[in-house]
């Protein structure tokens, strides 16, 4: 340390000091005095606050409970809801089960019935477009073929009577879609 920096230690603390530090300790005074301000004693204020806090009314056991309660019964329902509209392949298919056995969801003859119902309509759509256009008929047959699938996976969960009126019709249509298919593929040879 050198002895200037050892004067304006001095001159800061109030101690005799050099001449050649007075200017730098002068400003420090004035610094000082400049910035200086009264600090309120805080004592009630944080006594208020600290008395405040403690007296704030706490929610009582049963309406926390209470909202637990909806919380659970909110998620629970929102899993009924997707579960039982849920097919297969869809990530809620296995809630269906569970909710099948114990008889909160039906089997899934409306599902099955509007794949039908997609894959016949896409099929007259073929038979229609067949003359002039062999490669539409084709997609649309290919599209109605994918109906049929998802309606064969949905099946299995039917009853006996449901499942052998379904397979049916399901059968049906895909003899049908071979012969758009057929059809398709002669219409091409015979234009081109």
């Amino acid at each position: 340390m050198t002895t200037l920096e050892r004067d304006l230690d001095r001159a800061l603390a109030g101690k005799s000091h050099g001449d050649d530090v007075a200017p730098l300790a002068e400003t420090a005074a004035e610094l000082r005095s400049a910035f200086a301000a009264e600090v309120p004693e805080a004592r009630a204020e944080s006594l208020f606050f600290t008395s405040g806090a403690g007296l704030r009314k706490r929610s009582p056991l049963s309406v926390r409970l209470l909202i637990t309660l909806i919380a659970v019964a909110s998620v629970l329902a929102a899993l009924i809801l997707a579960g039982r509209s849920a097919v297969p392949g869809d990530s809620f298919y296995p809630i269906r089960g569970a909710l099948k056995k114990v008889g909160l969801a039906s089997a899934p003859i409306r599902e099955i019935d509007r794949e039908i119902r997609s894959a016949r309509n896409l099929l007259t759509r073929a038979e229609i477009v067949m003359l002039d256009d062999p490669d539409r008929a084709e997609d649309l047959t290919h599209e109605a073929i994918g109906h049929l699938g998802d309606a064969w996976d949905l099946v299995e969960g039917l009853e006996r009577g449901d499942r052998a009126a379904r397979v049916t019709r399901i059968g049906g249509l895909e003899q049908r879609a071979s012969m758009v298919i057929f059809q398709a593929e002669a219409a091409k040879q015979t234009k081109g």
